[in-house]
């Protein structure tokens, strides 16, 4: 999936506000997830968009990422529900993604390189022939 369609996604994701309108879009969701990945279960797929939904809406304003969070049963993958722990100041959220990050041995560089999707390696791959 390329960063505008990802964007795209979880940006219109952020202005449903019933619980009808979450459902049905979590559902399309699903729908074009497992086209792009089908290899993957279904629980896989599920937690994984709940995981994005949540790490997303943690960009908006907190009465946006509650809202999210309540429709989408989801809730930010570093910071927790914030109906559950409050969100954190600039410095906390700093030191939590940097212990993230050294607790998985990842390097800056990686951080810096988006891995391909694999409708991108596919993609590469038809038009090399």
């Amino acid at each position: 999936m390329n960063v505008n369609n990802f964007r795209n996604l979880y940006d219109s994701a952020m202005q449903v506000t019933t619980q009808v309108e979450a459902d049905r879009y979590f559902a399309e969701l699903i729908s074009e997830a497992r086209k792009e990945n089908g290899a993957r279960s279904v629980e896989e797929i599920i937690s994984t968009l709940r995981s994005n939904l949540g790490y997303y809406a943690g960009y908006y304003d907190e009465d946006t990422r509650r809202r999210v969070e309540r429709l989408f049963h989801c809730a930010h993958p570093i910071f927790g529900a914030i109906e559950t722990t409050p969100p954190p100041i600039p410095e906390e959220a700093f030191e939590l993604g940097k212990r993230m990050v050294d607790d998985k041995g990842i390097t800056l560089e990686q951080i810096r390189t988006p891995a391909p999707s694999r409708y991108h390696i596919a993609r590469q791959k038809h038009e090399k022939g």
